[in-house]
């Protein structure tokens, strides 16, 4: 069934290119996808670890190689200037957003631990510490949970009010070319 979920998980996340016409909401459904990922991973190490489901593997490896990168660049690039730009001190987002820039920098070292081992271990070749990748896997699920908690309850909701049309369409634009997609004009 986890076969299934995954291949059904990897199906949707084509992004319609109408989606970046608001890069808020796309935002938010990214953060439902990396939650989903962090299920897989969890299921697929809980449920079989000697043996967890290839495709589930595949989806978190397809995530943390082509689509986290993008997700975090979307952010830093993107809407953390702007909201940085446009926030009031009252607002209290600076300390989060640099927060969340150090969290992803732990993302960005744990995802490089999590992709090696899991390459390695779809390429049936020993990885090292087996131990370690599960503690990397489940740390790595653990910092992503807190982290989307963060972005979906602060974050998207102060971007909803500060970010002008202006500044949507830009951030929708730079994401939309990240991923080498066409605007929709």
């Amino acid at each position: 069934m986890q076969t299934n979920q995954a291949a059904a998980t990897a199906e949707i996340w084509r992004p319609d290119p109408d989606r970046f016409l608001d890069p808020i909401e796309y935002i938010r459904v990214e953060h439902e996808r990396q939650q989903e990922i962090c299920g897989l991973l969890e299921s697929a190490l809980a449920s079989a670890p000697d043996d967890p489901s290839r495709a589930d593997l595949d989806a978190v490896l397809h995530y943390v190689v082509e689509e986290m990168p993008n997700h975090i660049l979307d952010e830093e690039e993107g809407l953390f200037p702007l909201l940085e730009e446009r926030c009031r001190p009252d607002d209290g987002v600076r300390d989060i957003l640099e927060l969340l820039r150090l969290e992803h920098d732990v993302d960005r070292e744990l995802a490089a631990r999590v992709r090696d081992s899991l390459q390695a271990l779809l390429d049936a070749r020993p990885f090292g510490d087996p131990e370690g990748f599960l503690r990397d896997c489940y740390t790595f699920v653990e910092t992503q949970c807190r982290h989307l908690a963060w972005e979906n309850e602060v974050v998207l909701p102060i971007a909803r009010i500060r970010l002008t049309p202006e500044d949507r369409e830009s951030l929708g634009r730079s994401m939309a070319t990240r991923r080498n997609i066409d605007y929709p004009d």
